[in-house]
């Protein structure tokens, strides 16, 4: 299994030898466990990646704009900071409760015969793989990789619409996304006259 930086299966290999390798009733297993292994290394050399490119917090740009205004101004700029914070409160509680709903669900995609069918979890977590036994005796190891890809594809697609459906952010946390991008747009904004 191949995987992108978000843990998405974007190509899949199975040796022509499959069958003695690993036969018709344990394919699923092995292709889960593939899988899980290819998400690991994924997840671990992510997290690495992460940690060390972390920029200054939020904390200490606001800290610093703060310092640099007069007494009158920071204080203006204090309660219209309140003001965005509250807004931004509202949305994220709004857009936590569609994705709480979302995160209750299991995204299941097959092939088009329906031959394999894929299992996934918001996060991108492989929940489970099933092949049809029976269509493994007479399968070519070429069709079972496109069907295997299929699968993949028809879950992350269903995935990825509810995840549209919940994707969108309110006009206060576009607003604040915007502010702090760079610590100038902040101080920028902390300056603003009413």
């Amino acid at each position: 299994m191949a995987m992108d930086g978000n843990g998405e299966v974007v190509d899949v290999g199975i040796s022509s030898l499959w069958r003695e390798r690993v036969g018709g009733e344990c394919l699923a297993a092995a292709l889960f466990e593939a899988t899980t292994r290819a998400a690991f290394q994924v997840r671990t050399s992510s997290a690495a990646a992460q940690a060390s490119a972390l920029p200054p917090s939020l904390s200490e740009q606001v800290a610093a704009a703060y310092a640099a205004m007069p007494p009158e101004q920071g204080r203006e700029a204090m309660y219209r900071t309140a003001d965005l914070v509250r807004k931004v409160m509202t949305e994220t509680t709004e857009r936590l409760e569609r994705l709480r709903a979302m995160n209750e669900s299991q995204y299941a995609g097959t092939d088009e015969r329906r031959r394999v069918t894929v299992v996934v979890l918001p996060s991108r977590v492989v929940r489970s793989i099933t092949v049809d036994e029976t269509w493994q005796v007479s399968v070519t190891t070429e069709r079972l990789v496109n069907a295997v890809r299929e699968a993949f594809r028809s879950a992350y697609s269903k995935l990825e619409a509810a995840r549209a459906d919940v994707a969108g952010e309110g006009a206060a946390t576009v607003q604040l996304r915007t502010i702090i991008s760079g610590s100038d747009g902040l101080r920028r904004w902390l300056r603003e006259e009413r």
